[in-house]
């Protein structure tokens, strides 16, 4: 199991511009202390924990895929 993913980035709850968010990428950042993963396809996101739910691991360093 990994270390805890400490929260980093900008602070979500305030908003991101959405040019910030790379079409078919990735930006990690928090919401109220907890780390988040906002994932770009096109005009979606979506927000996920940035951390695997089951091993910790950090998601942002996996790739996307079919979103």
């Amino acid at each position: 199991m990994s270390e805890p993913i400490p929260p980093t980035g900008p602070e979500l709850t305030q908003g991101v511009p959405f040019g910030d968010i790379p079409d078919g990428g990735m930006l990690v950042g928090q919401a109220a202390g907890e780390p988040v993963l906002l994932v770009r396809r096109g005009q979606d996101v979506w927000a996920v924990a940035a951390a695997c739910g089951h091993w910790g691991a950090p998601l942002a360093d996996g790739i996307v895929v079919d979103c």
